[in-house]
This record gives structure tokens, sequence and C-alpha cells, in this order.
């Protein structure tokens, strides 16, 4: 009996010593990555409305802001904020992100 617990113990050693040969013994793979120059788009302010312009400038300022956070330094209220982002938004300036019950205006590329 000690011989086939001893033969055992020592098929059970060797196959744990040649998994964790192979398991370290992986090729080690290279990322490559290659860095895409972000060229940012000049918005133009121009054809924007006073509220419009500000909205933007704030997001550029910024980068990320919720949207109730817009709202109290626009100085408007619900629905104008929804009409404003939701211009801003059909002409592809910003996105709207939703977090949880709350929404994050970013600019567009950005």
């Amino acid at each position: 009996m000690c011989v086939i617990e001893s033969a055992l113990f020592l098929d059970n050693t060797i196959i744990i010593i040649i998994g964790i040969v192979l398991i370290l013994s992986k090729e080690e793979k290279q990322i490559i990555t290659k860095k895409i120059k972000d060229k940012k788009k000049k918005i133009a302010l121009d054809n924007l409305d006073k509220k419009e312009r500000e909205a933007v400038k704030i997001l550029e300022r910024e980068n990320a802001v919720f949207q109730a956070d817009l709202m109290e330094k626009l100085g408007i209220g619900k629905v104008g904020i929804t009409r404003l982002l939701d211009k801003l938004e059909a002409k592809q300036i910003i996105e709207r992100k939703r977090r949880g019950m709350n929404n994050i205006v970013v600019l567009k590329n950005s």
C-alpha cells in the first residue's frame, strides 16, 4: 500500500510541476499600441445663439459637466436645458451620456 501511495504522490507532484512549467513558460505577447493624434475640430460658434455658445464654452473649459450643473451655470430651467442640449445634439456638437439618474454632457470627439 505504501508503494502505491508514494507512486500516486509522485505522479501528482510531476503533474503539478509540469503544469507550473507550462504556465510560466508561455510566450510573452507584445502589445503594440499606436497613438492616434486627436485633431480637435474647432467648433464654429457663429451659427449658435447666446446660450448655446455659453454652454459650449463651459464644456470646452471643463470637458464634462452634469446636466444639472450646466443648468445652474446657465441659469435656465429643466425644460430650457433639455431643449438647448437637444439642439446642440442635433448639430452634432455635444452628446449626453446617461449615468444613473443623471446625464453627463460632453463635447463630441473630445
